[in-house]
């Protein structure tokens, strides 16, 4: 069995892209710090593709801290100077991220007052009830910062 977690934090913004066989994915580096040596950082390269790619795409950035489960794939390849090499990917099937986006804070018009969006927003005002309320189609952006609730994204 090949399975693999890794919690860590983004090392740069997840990068949305075509792969060779014309699929869409999402590549994006987690740096993990090592438990009894803190001088040094390990970085897995990561892929994800479908539901998952697009959630990273969309609510991933720079620093958050994230899960990622999946599995390892050993690839092959030649470098520029024509030597093999060795590589790992990390082939992502979910994710949960455990931190905000600082990217996605409540954006405001120029009187000051929040602009509305669709998605699922948390209701205003304190805490709230802990319901979610519909504030326009779909699941695309809530109104706090964080990715949606629920626990991350996985594939089906």
């Amino acid at each position: 069995m090949n399975n693999i977690v890794i919690e860590g934090r983004l090392a740069q913004d997840p990068e949305q892209k075509q792969s060779q066989n014309g699929k869409m994915m999402t590549t994006f580096n987690i740096a993990c710090d090592r438990q009894y040596d803190k001088e040094h950082v390990d970085y897995f390269h990561c892929l994800s593709f479908g539901q998952t790619a697009d959630y990273v795409a969309e609510y991933g950035a720079t620093g958050m801290s994230i899960i990622a489960t999946g599995s390892v794939q050993i690839v092959n390849y030649q470098d520029k100077n024509g030597q093999r090499q060795t590589g790992i990917n990390v082939m992502v099937n979910s994710v949960k991220f455990l931190s905000r986006n600082p990217k996605m804070e409540n954006p405001q018009n120029q009187n000051g007052q929040q602009q509305p969006q669709g998605g699922y927003g948390q209701p205003t005002g304190g805490y709230g009830n802990g319901q979610r309320q519909q504030a326009g189609g779909g699941y695309a952006q809530n109104n706090n910062g964080y990715a949606p609730r629920g626990g991350g994204y996985g594939q089906q």
